[in-house]
């Protein structure tokens, strides 16, 4: 009888843990949804929310300038299994392109399966930041630029743009996954060298 009773108490503590479980992602996406982000951002800042997913999605978008996490933001949509996170995610991201102007986008973000899943295999390709050195319109002279800056610092490359029908050639220091990574180096470049260069993503 009291085998019995004790597997009683284990199956109601474990609907109840569940049931708890569950609520809370509830919770927060009601928060978020009522727009109620200041409330959201004290719960986040406080250490309420416990949840991994949530916690760096809430990092995003309260500390990240949104459309330099694009990519990072696609990824947590795909691993999450919390289907109030993906539905936060999906407003979020609907809200974006809203805000740029792009109204169909943004609306079939939200609706329509085939295009997100299209439009998020183009975001999620790897973008990485680095520090610019210098742009010429020559590739020589991209060159000379290139071999000079490598006699005092690592990982040196050239990329090629287009602006207003004209080609550049831009000399570029480091590949990193992150801005933050690319603002330490560009510190550590104008310490080093004193050389000020600016942060570009490509």
């Amino acid at each position: 009888m009291q085998k019995y009773r004790f597997i009683q108490y284990l199956i109601i503590f474990s609907i109840s843990f569940c049931l708890n479980v569950t609520a809370q992602p509830q919770k927060w996406y009601k928060l978020y949804k009522d727009n109620d982000l200041l409330k959201l951002e004290q719960s986040w800042k406080s250490g309420k929310i416990n949840n991994t997913d949530w916690n760096t999605f809430l990092g995003y978008i309260f500390t990240e300038k949104f459309e330099d996490i694009l990519p990072s933001i696609i990824q947590l949509y795909d691993r999450t299994t919390d289907k109030f996170l993906k539905r936060a995610i999906l407003d979020r991201l609907s809200q974006y392109y809203y805000s740029k102007g792009f109204y169909d986008t943004a609306n079939r973000i939200l609706h329509d399966v085939q295009f997100r899943n299209q439009i998020f295999s183009i975001k999620k390709k790897k973008i990485q930041f680095g520090v610019q050195l210098g742009a010429f319109s020559s590739y020589e002279n991209a060159l000379k630029s290139k071999q000079n800056l490598s006699k005092k610092l690592n990982d040196i490359f050239i990329i090629s743009r287009n602006r207003n029908g004209r080609k550049f050639y831009l000399v570029v220091a480091g590949k990193f996954n992150s801005k933050s990574e690319a603002i330490q180096y560009k510190n550590n470049i104008y310490n080093t060298i004193k050389k000020k260069g600016i942060i570009i993503q490509y």
